[in-house]
């Protein structure tokens, strides 16, 4: 009994100091969180009739899932989020969402990019290169 009782404190001491260390490392190797918006248009050649669906679709494919739908005002918001072993262990932070709105009959699309995250997430390059992404794959899935 008092050995198991001794495997269990050393095991959650353990895991408490792997917590602490992973905190510590990941607030000095990844920095104050950062976060960034942007802006971005796609045309679309040939509109498809359930775009809200084909956008959530494309959404899951990039590992997100939609947070947000308004089928009236033609938009959804597809997000990401923070999982809480890396933000415990390792300290890092991400989140992402894209909100897409349907203009002009569904031959343009609005997007917006919100970024916030340490290691590079909140940043301009990195909102670039989620919406590259998104487009190719949003134009994929219309063809």
């Amino acid at each position: 009994m008092k050995t198991g009782l001794k495997l269990i404190t050393i095991f959650m001491s353990t895991c408490f100091i792997i917590f602490l260390t992973g905190c510590g490392i990941g607030a000095i190797v990844g920095g104050t969180p950062t976060g960034f918006q942007g802006s971005y248009e796609i045309k679309i050649v040939k509109p498809h009739a359930d775009m809200l669906n084909v956008i959530a679709e494309v959404g899951k494919s990039m590992g997100y899932r939609v947070s947000a739908l308004n089928v009236k005002g033609n938009s959804i918001s597809i997000s990401s989020e923070s999982s809480m072993a890396g933000m415990m262990i390792i300290g890092t932070m991400n989140d992402i969402t894209i909100m897409a709105t349907i203009m002009d009959s569904g031959k343009k699309i609005d997007v917006q990019t919100m970024l916030v995250g340490n290691f590079s997430v909140g940043t301009k390059e990195e909102s670039d290169k989620i919406f590259g992404d998104f487009k190719t794959r949003l134009l994929a899935a219309l063809k």
